[in-house]
């Protein structure tokens, strides 16, 4: 027996991931429901529903499903935004086309229509969208293209220009698509590239994300009031919205189905990973709870649960990973890997084994929250390497529990800021603290702290902000505690 876990948790490289998936739900909401996103933080599980339903679709009222790798979006070839919209379009239909030709999806008087086109512009071999901007600049944004007039098809090609051609192009993508199927497209990797993004067009890039976003919307709608079930799903980190502007990004949000994992899934997820269970799987996963406890029992966690001050669930185990972690299965499956060597075959789990697993898992967990906080250094302008990033974990690590000019201090000693502007920066860069999980609040009328990646109907009032008492994360003020030196990370 082996632990179904790999070191490198990403769902792409997860060999594990179509034998030992577990669904909370989402796919059924998503078959049922007329969502174009899927939404949820880094390692929430996006892709791992894309890539499994592209393997898996067949055990689904769905006819077929795809994941199409949108990177390098980023990839600066002098395009302004408006182009670059209609570019990423573009490159969207001709995957969406060049792989339902695979099937029996596409109606038969439009095959050769679309294998012709493909051919005629040379892009029937177009991967990736690095190469589909250097192939469109150097045809200087045009294609060859035949209209469809009046049910007909022009004779002759004539030349379009590429930012105009996703309009005409949509009457016959979506007429061309068989009626009354179910087809996912999934468009994942969309916002990546953003990782590479400097301060200055960071806003620019995010703008053409959020128009993407909201172009492939009324794609949906055309399909949808045509009768034909074909469906563009973009995979969306969520704290993209936050840094969108305009009046209807409301719209975006209400068109989302949001990843927010639960007790039930989490001890779900594990029983499918974790060898303990296998030759039992299925009696297992109709009592989780009980399952899960009867290897990782209640008691060896309630020592250090006393200090956290966070929410108590059914499981211990549970209480404890959501009070280290930040609520994924990323996380779940980084520490059940750290658990890999420590835990025996014979007997259940320790409290030796558990804070053995710690110091291995720590050292990724400091990793993820680098990638968490990345996105807003960005746009706030601070450094989020590895010695910045730390020094901002011990001035948060000096005290347990800190009021709002504490924490106002604190944060304008990180930033080095005084001025006005510097203090809006300041109240914009800790609700960000709070909106990635780094640190909770307590109000008055609270027993429990509160963080967002636990309770997203819990809302963070600026207003109300002198009332608030505020904790670090409690698995980051756990370990830094833990480590040698207290409050020093090496």
């Amino acid at each position: 027996m082996a632990f179904a876990i790999q070191k490198q948790t990403q769902a792409e490289k997860d060999t594990y991931l179509f034998e030992h998936f577990h669904d909370m739900g989402l796919i059924k909401e998503l078959i049922e429901q007329n969502y174009s996103i899927l939404a949820g933080r880094k390692g929430a599980g996006k892709t791992a529903i894309a890539r499994y339903l592209q393997n898996q679709y067949t055990n689904y009222p769905i006819d077929y499903s795809v994941r199409l790798s949108v990177s390098d979006i980023g990839f600066d070839s002098g395009f302004d935004n408006k182009s670059k919209t209609e570019l990423i379009i573009f490159f969207i239909i001709i995957r969406t086309i060049q792989s339902l030709l695979s099937t029996t999806l596409i109606r038969e008087e439009y095959v050769k229509y679309w294998k012709d086109f493909l051919n005629q512009n040379g892009i029937q071999n177009i991967s990736d969208y690095k190469s589909f901007e250097e192939y469109a600049r150097k045809n200087q944004t045009s294609v060859s293209f035949k209209e469809i007039i009046g049910g007909s098809i022009e004779k002759e090609y004539k030349k379009y220009s590429i930012n105009n051609l996703s309009t005409f192009l949509l009457f016959p993508f979506v007429d061309s698509v068989v009626n009354e199927k179910e087809i996912f497209i999934f468009i994942d990797d969309i916002s990546d590239y953003l990782d590479d993004s400097n301060e200055e067009k960071l806003k620019t890039d995010i703008a053409t994300i959020r128009d993407v976003l909201f172009r492939l919307e009324t794609i949906n709608n055309k399909f949808s009031d045509t009768g034909r079930g074909l469906r563009l799903i973009s995979c969306v980190r969520d704290d993209l919205f936050e840094f969108m502007e305009g009046s209807n990004i409301n719209k975006l949000k209400s068109s989302s189905l949001n990843i927010v994992w639960d007790e039930i899934s989490f001890c779900c997820l594990l029983i499918r990973r974790l060898p303990f269970y296998e030759n039992d799987l299925e009696n297992s996963l109709l009592n989780p709870i009980d399952s899960i406890k009867k290897q990782f029992p209640d008691e060896i966690f309630q020592g250090i649960l006393k200090t956290f001050n966070t929410n108590r669930h059914a499981t211990n185990f549970y209480s404890y990973m959501v009070a280290i972690s930040f609520n994924r299965p990323r996380d779940f499956l980084m520490f059940c890997y750290a658990l890999r060597e420590r835990l025996s075959f014979k007997h259940p789990a320790t409290n030796a084994n558990i804070d053995s697993a710690e110091g291995e898992y720590v050292d990724y967990f400091i990793s993820e929250l680098k990638d968490e906080l990345y996105l807003a250094s960005k746009i706030f302008g601070f450094e989020s390497d590895s010695d910045s990033l730390h020094n901002l974990l011990n001035i948060l690590a000096e005290t347990d529990v800190f009021n709002f000019g504490k924490l106002k201090t604190d944060v304008t000693t990180y930033l080095q800021t005084k001025n006005k502007t510097g203090n809006k920066k300041i109240q914009h860069f800790i609700f960000e603290l709070w909106w990635y999980g780094i640190i909770g609040f307590k109000d008055k009328e609270s027993q429990l702290i509160n963080f967002k990646y636990l309770k997203n109907y819990v809302r963070y009032v600026p207003d109300k902000v002198k009332n608030y008492s505020f904790y670090l994360h409690r698995g980051l003020w756990w370990f830094l505690r833990k480590r040698p030196g207290k409050k020093k990370i090496t």
